[in-house]
């Protein structure tokens, strides 16, 4: 997938403001919420139940972001990513302290293109790479598909995969390491 001098401009963007988080500037942190909170809050209310527990998720994701914000590293990728596992990470917590997931069951029909449209822009580029990463989900069998799209998207571990699917943990190990082998041949075939 490409990236387009727009993404380049906020990627440095979100980096200089994290690095102004770093010394304790609020206003940075403010003007990092705005920019941010929006893509955040979108993938947690997909990885959690209410609306309600997203919100309060996505408070104390913010709080972590603030709380380790020197502990970003601009050579290890787009600081949105770093924050995007921050509240994933968070979301999967509270999913297991409140036990939700024993209450869920597993959607074999979902396909991941509304969270992936959320992790990217809405510009031709972006939608083009939705396509594309979708096309390819939709290639995979359907086990290795929903395994990634529950580990990737969410949050869920290889054990809890296991369990619920009634699966061995190799099996499901594998069904994601060959898919994730063949979105990304698939992708950059069509690119």
């Amino acid at each position: 997938m490409t990236t387009s001098a727009s993404d380049n401009t906020r990627v440095e963007r979100l980096r200089e403001l994290i690095g102004e988080c770093a010394i304790g500037n609020q206003q940075a942190f403010e003007t990092l919420y705005q920019l941010t909170s929006a893509q955040l809050f979108g993938i947690l209310t997909r990885m959690l139940p209410s609306k309600a527990i997203a919100e309060e998720v996505l408070q104390e994701s913010y709080i972590k972001i603030w709380e380790n914000v020197d502990s970003y590293n601009a050579a290890l990728g787009n600081p949105l990513t770093w924050m995007i596992s921050i509240s994933r990470n968070k979301a999967v917590d509270t999913l297991r302290k409140r036990n939700i997931r024993e209450n869920q069951e597993l959607d074999s029909d979902y396909s991941g293109e509304d969270y992936i449209g959320s992790l990217l822009g809405q510009d031709e580029q972006s939608i083009a790479d939705v396509q594309i990463l979708s096309l390819c989900l939709e290639r995979l069998e359907a086990g290795p598909r929903n395994c990634i799209i529950k580990a990737y998207c969410e949050g869920y571990s290889h054990e809890d995969l296991s369990n619920n699917l009634d699966t061995p943990l190799g099996t499901v190990k594998s069904w994601i390491r060959r898919g994730l082998s063949a979105l990304k041949r698939c992708v950059n075939e069509l690119s």
